[in-house]
């Protein structure tokens, strides 16, 4: 059981980790931002997002 959980979550965070990836990409080629920008720009705008 535990492993299962553990297997689901590591699924998870490599299909999160293409969306992020493709989404950076996109960033830097919008805004010619280098990776590390991206990633801020994007964690920024979910945080602003999310907010409750």
């Amino acid at each position: 059981m535990k492993a299962a959980l553990i297997e689901a979550g590591l699924e998870t965070a490599l299909k999160s980790r293409d969306v992020i990836g493709q989404a950076k990409g996109v960033l830097m080629a919008r805004r010619r931002l280098t990776a590390e920008m991206a990633f801020e720009s994007s964690n920024t705008f979910r945080n602003t997002t999310t907010a409750s």
